[in-house]
């Protein structure tokens, strides 16, 4: 490489880092959000305790989360050893993350034989497209940016492997591929990229596109023996997930979707994801799947899903010599988002924009390639071209600034996905959520009667709907609620739990029902036992009903649990409370002078 090459390369690198930079910027002023973030990092104990003997181990033998992610669990603790539990920090090194990423990208274009021009291009479409925001902005999604750290160093590796051999660089790859699964499954399909890679552009392939592919090439069993110890290693990442997912119940039922309904689905999405590519216009955090809500995938999206798929099929066969491009890209693209287009249903998602993180380079080396073949063959003029590349990168860059804003805090992000989709029952919910802790009682209850009306079968919506019912003085519709979501999940602690203390300790007499509160809070306390919060519900109960001396031996049994759990706020409170049963008074004759502390 000459002096002005390495020039170029250096400062198309900056300024690709600096327009990165400027894109994403805003996202170190953001906090954490309440969608996952609660259960990856901010209530999560593991987590929050910092990189230690102990955190390690838990986070390589966790299946938290329903999945085995110790890269990921590892880099969050060391996170908060560095800098606290700072959503700033957090966010800034996502976004290092991603820099690197693209840097990485632009390298990788440049080793297979692309000029500067092509790579910046290829790593700022890659970089700067708004699909890639949910990756960067989203605490939880730190393993999308981590999972494509380890994946695009694995490819550099290889490069490096297949034109100069040795053990050790094999190691390395293979070292590297684990690391990436480690942080997301999703890169359990890096082996079959890597038989693409043989094809073009490597040209290792006796059959392949080169001229001289057949003097040097392998042959096709040559090609898949190499590949067998990280199929092996993917293989096993696969069946753990599937174990994991579907022991942890986050895989849908065949029963609630059947075999025909995912596939439509996932045509559906495939069309869906080419269509936000072209046209990143509506994006959220969630899109809900509507098969799970009981509504028919559409059909529309389905059939050119279909169409779309068999067309560029038979376009990439055709043209697989002249154009190697088209085949290994769309098989990239394709073959990359298999695991996530619903063909196994995980989550409630239909689609989501992170899931794109990788297969979009596939996609976007075909309409990269594309377009500069097509511009050739019009012979339009390089400065042009030049110009027509940065007016893209620019509108990319401005459309992902805009889509940064949406994930500034729960509210915003919840507001954009409700308006923005259909039947968003969890945005919803997540929206009354974030309300309800800003203190907009109102808002949150109209929100979360959404969220019941969406979905009235779920238990945890109407919880949630009656304890803000029963704060807003809404007492006995609080109770209905609570009576409900007992009939729909009869083992919900939090519903048992509130609706007892609200029998046992409400100021109106019409509305207390001290049996009912003994009878569910004892069986909740052998359900239960030694949980505080619950020792200190059925103390309340048994004082309701008259039993004080009862009542203050298990507040001072709650006292010694809280104090064990090292909630010291609560054992004051609880101890507090049982100064009144000591007194021959039930929780409800001093209610202004107790905090209450219901769990759920």
């Amino acid at each position: 490489m000459t002096r002005v090459a390495r020039r170029t390369d250096v400062a198309l690198a900056l300024l690709l880092v600096v327009a990165i930079v400027a894109a994403y910027a805003p996202v170190v002023g953001f906090g954490f959000v309440n969608f996952d973030d609660p259960g990856y990092v901010t209530a999560n104990p593991e987590v929050r305790r910092g990189l230690d003997r102990d955190a390690i181990v838990w986070a390589l033998t966790t299946t938290h989360k329903v999945n085995w992610l110790p890269a990921t669990w590892l880099s969050y603790q060391l996170d908060v050893s560095l800098f606290g539990v700072s959503a700033p920090a957090f966010h800034a090194v996502n976004l290092l993350l991603h820099v690197a990423n693209a840097l990485l990208l632009y390298a990788l274009v440049r080793r297979f034989g692309f000029g500067p021009a092509a790579a910046f291009v290829t790593a700022g479409l890659f970089a700067l497209h708004p699909l890639r925001v949910e990756s960067v902005a989203w605490i939880s999604e730190r393993k999308d940016v981590l999972c494509g750290f380890f994946a695009l160093l694995l490819l550099h590796a290889w490069t490096s492997w297949t034109r100069r051999g040795g053990a050790l660089l094999y190691a390395t790859a293979l070292a590297l591929f684990a690391l990436s699964l480690m942080a997301k499954p999703m890169a359990v399909t890096l082996p079959f990229v890597l038989l693409l890679l043989d094809w073009w552009p490597l040209e290792r392939t006796r059959f392949g596109p080169g001229t001289d592919a057949a003097s040097r090439g392998r042959s096709a069993a040559t090609l898949v023996l190499e590949k067998l110890p990280f199929l092996a290693i993917a293989v096993a990442a696969s069946v753990t997930t599937y174990v994991l997912q579907q022991a942890g119940g986050a895989m849908a039922d065949a029963t609630v979707l059947p075999p025909v309904t995912r596939l439509a689905g996932a045509l559906a999405a495939y069309d869906w994801y080419v269509l936000k590519t072209l046209w990143p216009s509506g994006l959220a955090a969630l899109y809900p799947n509507p098969a799970l809500a009981g509504r028919p995938v559409p059909l529309l999206p389905a059939l050119c899903g279909g169409v779309l798929l068999l067309v560029v099929a038979l376009l990439a066969v055709r043209e697989a010599r002249r154009r190697p491009w088209l085949l290994v890209g769309a098989a990239v693209f394709t073959g990359m988002l298999v695991p996530v287009v619903g063909l196994v249903q995980v989550g409630q998602q239909s689609t989501a924009d992170r899931y794109t993180y990788l297969p979009a380079i596939g996609l976007g080396a075909v309409l990269l390639m594309a377009a500069a073949e097509l511009l050739e063959r019009l012979r339009v003029p390089r400065a042009v071209r030049i110009a027509f590349g940065a007016a893209l990168l620019l509108a990319l860059g401005v459309a992902t600034r805009a889509q940064v804003g949406t994930w500034r805090d729960s509210v915003t992000l919840a507001r954009r996905a409700v308006a923005v989709t259909d039947g968003n029952y969890v945005m919803h919910f997540n929206l009354a959520l974030a309300l309800d802790e800003q203190g907009d009682l109102p808002g949150a209850l109209a929100s979360y009667a959404e969220a019941v009306r969406l979905r009235p079968d779920l238990a945890a919506f109407r919880v949630n709907h009656a304890a803000a019912l029963a704060r807003s003085g809404r007492v006995r519709e609080a109770v209905a609620e609570y009576e409900t979501a007992m009939r729909l999940d009869p083992r919900d602690p939090a519903a048992r739990n509130n609706l007892a203390w609200l029998c046992a300790t409400h100021p109106d007499a019409a509305l207390r029902d001290g049996a009912r509160a003994l009878a569910i809070a004892g069986t909740l306390a052998r359900e239960r036992a030694g949980d505080p919060d619950t020792l200190d519900l059925l103390a309340a109960a048994l004082a309701e009903s008259g039993r004080f001396a009862d009542a203050a031996r298990t507040a001072d049994a709650a006292v010694a649990a809280a104090d064990r759990a090292g909630r010291p706020d609560l054992a004051a409170q609880i101890a507090a409370r049982r100064e009144l049963y000591a007194a021959g008074r039930a929780y409800r004759e001093d209610p202004a002078a107790i905090v209450p502390a219901p769990a759920g």
